[in-house]
């Protein structure tokens, strides 16, 4: 079913954070880990994935465990969202 609603980013059109705006550009960013390393901006990509993990390390949201015997993973997924000024450069690799 349409959306008569469509989110901000999925429209295309800039948005407003609560200090920024951005634009976002689609199909501009990438959906896997796999083509995060084949592109040609994969050292700002690997940045970004540092911080996100050094942040959640930080606020102590996650630890890395062994899986017990028996338990399925809940199964994630890197996200790859390149923010952009109203000019359209751009001002941060968010993983």
């Amino acid at each position: 079913m349409h959306d008569p609603f469509p989110d901000e980013e999925e429209a295309g059109i800039a948005c407003v954070d609560k200090e920024e705006a951005y634009v976002v550009i689609p199909n501009d960013d990438c959906h896997s880990l796999r083509q995060a390393r084949g592109s040609e901006d994969w050292n700002e990509w690997e940045r970004a994935m540092h911080t996100e993990l050094d942040q959640l390390h930080h606020m102590e949201t996650w630890k890395l465990v062994e899986k017990p015997p028996g338990v399925v993973p809940i199964a994630n997924k890197w996200v790859y969202v390149k923010k952009r000024d109203k000019e359209g450069q751009i001002i941060k690799y968010k993983a």
